[in-house]
């Protein structure tokens, strides 16, 4: 438990000083950056702490704020044990000079309190525990970050969901010796059963037909549950243009009783207003056939080649137009070899005779 000591009343009259400079001395765990995010007290912008640039009178001041100044240094502690680093201790050194202030936090780590033992229960036969192990974000012999601890059970959710599993959780236990420095801790998962997907709802299309919405799904009936492919089917709608808000999740927050599939709901809301956005250059490539028939797009944006891919049929698509000008002469079906080429040797030559067309 922390108490921050009232502040003396000569200390709560001072008047606003502005801090010109803070710096963090001793930390090797933890970058400057993370421990500057992790508190309250924030340094002045650059035009405001350069001795060659603050006559100028610019930049954002930021005030010392005495009450904040301290938390700050149970944040700075809590964020190290959170990491670990359970006899960590903080000193700070405040140097006022008029209406300027600058703050020096000095870190003592100490050593980390490591991860002896990690188990993982309820996964034999289900998935690839060696290779599970390899990727998850705390590894045994690292110090023991409860954040790492927390992403790795959510590893092995989001594995466990990407095979089918789509109620799957995990227990998360551990115990800290800090006299040992020495931690073990185990993930215990709870699959649940494994399912189908045996319904796609869709609401909230009105304008757009869902027969549309159903082409650009990745997730059909009849597939073993994935969350990954949810996910894929929300970005895949976001690309179409057409909506406002898109989200693809279980229409069911429980297993449904006595059945093997799952439903999943697809919302969306359709935008209000619509913006066309001209994308002019060379079609470098056609590919696919019927509805799956794409065509890319390649253009020269101050200096840098840039490719896109459109569905010929696609409903966010409004025109094609070949401008006649700028017809050019070639003899391969695909132009993928300009995207090694610059300057002249980047340019076709020109073909006489073309007609303008639009769809």
């Amino acid at each position: 438990m922390f108490a921050v000591a009232p502040l003396p009343l000569g200390a709560q009259q001072e008047p606003e000083r502005v801090v010109r400079g803070l710096a963090f001395e001793g930390n090797h765990a933890i970058d400057d950056y993370t421990l500057s995010t992790a508190i309250v007290t924030t340094n002045s912008s650059t035009f405001a702490t350069s001795p060659f640039l603050r006559w100028m009178g610019l930049g954002e001041k930021r005030t010392f704020d005495e009450l904040e100044f301290r938390r700050d240094v149970i944040r700075l502690v809590l964020l190290y044990r959170q990491s670990g680093y359970m006899n960590v201790v903080v000193d700070t050194l405040v140097q006022r000079e008029g209406g300027d202030v600058y703050v020096k936090f000095r870190l003592y780590e100490g050593d980390p309190v490591r991860l002896a033992a990690l188990e993982l229960k309820g996964l034999d036969g289900i998935l690839d525990l060696p290779r599970l192990k390899r990727d998850l974000p705390l590894q045994v012999g690292d110090p023991f970050n409860r954040l790492l601890f927390q992403a790795s059970g959510d590893t092995v959710v989001s594995r466990l969901r990407n095979q089918g599993y789509p109620y799957a959780d995990v227990l998360r236990n551990y115990d800290i010796d800090v006299a040992a420095l020495r931690a073990t801790a185990t993930l215990e998962a709870l699959p649940g059963p494994r399912m189908r997907v045996r319904e796609v709802l869709i609401n909230g299309a009105q304008e757009v037909d869902t027969a549309t919405v159903r082409r650009v799904l990745s997730v059909k009936p009849g597939d073993w549950f994935s969350q990954e492919q949810l996910y894929l089917t929300q970005r895949d709608l976001y690309g179409l243009g057409l909506f406002r808000s898109v989200n693809v999740v279980l229409a069911d927050t429980t297993p449904p009783p006595g059945d093997s599939g799952v439903r999943v709901m697809v919302r969306v809301i359709e935008g209000d207003k619509e913006r066309q956005q001209k994308f002019r250059g060379l079609v470098t490539n056609v590919r696919g056939a019927g509805m799956r028939k794409t065509f890319t797009v390649r253009k020269i944006s101050e200096g840098i080649g840039v490719e896109r891919t459109f569905p010929l049929h696609s409903p966010a698509l409004a025109s094609i137009t070949v401008i006649p000008s700028e017809q050019k002469k070639v003899r391969r079906a695909k132009l993928f070899y300009l995207r090694k080429k610059k300057g002249k040797a980047a340019r076709l030559k020109e073909r006489s005779g073309a007609a303008s067309t639009t769809e």
